[in-house]
Formats: structure tokens, sequence, C-alpha cells
């Protein structure tokens, strides 16, 4: 893997996240308002939720991680990677 190449894959993988960002935000906040709800009808009063997509420098440094190889550690990040989206209670 050059630079270049890392450098290419990095301005492929930045269009591919800005033209989904929107999504993986609405998919949050839905996440968020479902697990806020199941939170108040349980009662846990003290619990406190955290929501939150993955940002943009984050995924592309994940996503064009080395395999040790000279290539790619992910094939197909945009399908390969799982954690756009998360959450959790305290």
């Amino acid at each position: 893997m050059t630079g270049s190449s890392r450098e290419s894959r990095r301005t492929e993988l930045r269009a591919w996240y800005d033209a989904h960002v929107a999504e993986l935000r609405a998919l949050e906040a839905a996440f968020g308002t479902h697990l806020g709800d199941a939170i108040r009808s349980a009662h846990l009063d003290d619990a406190r939720l955290e929501t939150r997509t993955k940002g943009v420098e984050s995924f592309l440094e994940k996503a064009t991680k080395s395999d040790g190889r000279g290539g790619f550690k992910y094939a197909d990040p945009a399908g390969q990677l799982t954690d756009f989206v998360g959450a959790r209670v305290l």
C-alpha cells in the first residue's frame, strides 16, 4: 500500500461517508429515542443514555488500516465496519 493509494482511498471513502452521514445520524436519533423510551418504561431514572455516530476521521482511520502485507485490512469498509452508530447506558 503506497501513501498515494491510501490518500486516494481516503478521498473515496470520505465521499461515501459524506453521502451517508445524514442517514447515520437519523439512525442514531431513532435508536436514542427507542432506547430512551425503554429506559423510561423500565423506570431507570438514574440511567444516562449516550449515543454517537462515528466521526469521519475515525471512520477514515479505521477504514484505511493496513493489513500488514501491503494492502488494506478491510476490503469493503462500508460493508464490513459495524460501529457507525453506537449507544451506551450508564
